[in-house]
């Protein structure tokens, strides 16, 4: 099976849906088959529209000898009126790996009509589609308003192989002064961390710790946004930045944290829930996304209504009074990363899927 992978720039996993489409080219390879990267460069989305006129990727994805085209949705504002050129001289499939829609990141009032549009007009233009979780194929069959044909492979929980073991997880339950609480992910507006930490400056009087884990760089503007906020807060002794780890310094980040404080917006699965669900940390986000498809309110973690910085707020005081409930919670939460599959499983059904494709 040749594949052409239609991606922004290269594969390097900065983001969940680049470690997504990375483990499916590093499982593709495993079986032999062929991809080549069709790689777009990363712009802002105005100018991305403009990639739609590139004559040379057209002759790039005719002339490659594919038998199927898989693109990341990512890349929709590039390819929402090439893919349609594509069609008209290809029979070739055309798949799409869906992490979640733009759409979902609430742009502006001013630009929401006009995304709607170019992301509606590639969506129409796919014939298959990869969903992360059950939340994005929803969604996309909603925004379509007819249903999305297509495959749901979550992504793979093993990024620290099997986790924490029960007795490491309760033995850390008792060392509660302070609380460790973490968070992982692109220092970007959509991950709320303007919102936790709102929320912690109304639980200063308990004992805790925050630690933020992610790149800087990814927007750099934002980043000094919540530097500031955390000295604006009085939080500049109990709310620390480590830059962007590597998996090995990440997972000893998980292993000595409690809880992870992650309300982001929106997420279309929540790569970061399940990895830490591994190490036996509750789980606090907001009730938006896939969220809600990873997380038992109640049970492995709290989902607060969106800009509820009073509920995050409430369930962070929960969790840090309640020995007992921290836990309860710990051992649910580490019984529901089991429920997850492996990266290995779940690339393979996708290779599987492609395969059914290639091969009608």
């Amino acid at each position: 099976m040749r594949i052409g992978l239609v991606i922004y720039d290269n594969l390097e996993p900065r983001s969940g849906g680049y470690l997504y489409d990375s483990r499916l080219v590093e499982t593709l390879y495993a079986h032999g088959d062929e991809v080549e990267i069709l790689s777009q460069p990363w712009k802002p989305y105005s100018l991305r529209l403009l990639q739609n006129e590139d004559g040379g990727f057209l002759k790039r994805m005719l002339s490659g000898n594919f038998n199927l085209i898989v693109q990341d949705e990512l890349n929709h504002p590039s390819l929402f009126s090439l893919n349609y050129r594509f069609k008209q001289r290809s029979r070739i499939p055309i798949v799409s790996i869906v992490h979640h829609l733009r759409i979902s990141e609430q742009p502006s009032p001013l630009q929401l009509p006009f995304i709607r549009t170019i992301e509606k007009r590639y969506l129409q233009s796919i014939d298959r589609f990869i969903f992360n979780s059950l939340t994005t194929q929803n969604e996309v069959t909603r925004f379509l308003g007819s249903e999305s044909i297509g495959l749901v492979s979550y992504p793979g929980k093993d990024l620290f192989s099997g986790g924490l073991d029960l007795v490491e997880i309760l033995n850390r339950c008792q060392r509660l002064h302070p609380v460790r609480l973490v968070f992982a992910g692109n220092l970007i507006p959509r991950k709320g961390l303007d919102l936790a930490l709102q929320a912690l400056a109304k639980v200063k009087d308990l004992s805790w710790t925050f630690d933020i884990i992610g790149d800087p760089n990814t927007n750099v503007k934002h980043a000094n946004q919540l530097r500031n906020m955390v000295f604006d807060l009085g939080l500049a002794e109990r709310v620390f930045f480590h830059g962007r780890l590597e998996p090995e310094r990440l997972f000893e980040q998980f292993r000595k944290s409690q809880v992870l404080l992650s309300p982001a917006q929106y997420e279309g699965f929540g790569i970061t829930f399940v990895e830490a669900m591994g190490c036996g940390l509750p789980v606090i986000a907001l009730k938006t996304g896939a969220a809600p498809e990873v997380i038992a309110d109640g049970e492995t973690g709290f989902l607060v209504p969106p800009g509820d910085i009073d509920g995050l707020a409430l369930a962070l005081r929960q969790l840090l009074n309640e020995k007992e409930m921290l836990e309860k919670m710990s051992v649910a939460t580490r019984k529901r990363f089991d429920q997850f599959p492996t990266w290995e499983v779940s690339m393979n059904s996708i290779r599987s899927y492609l395969f059914g494709l290639s091969n009608p």
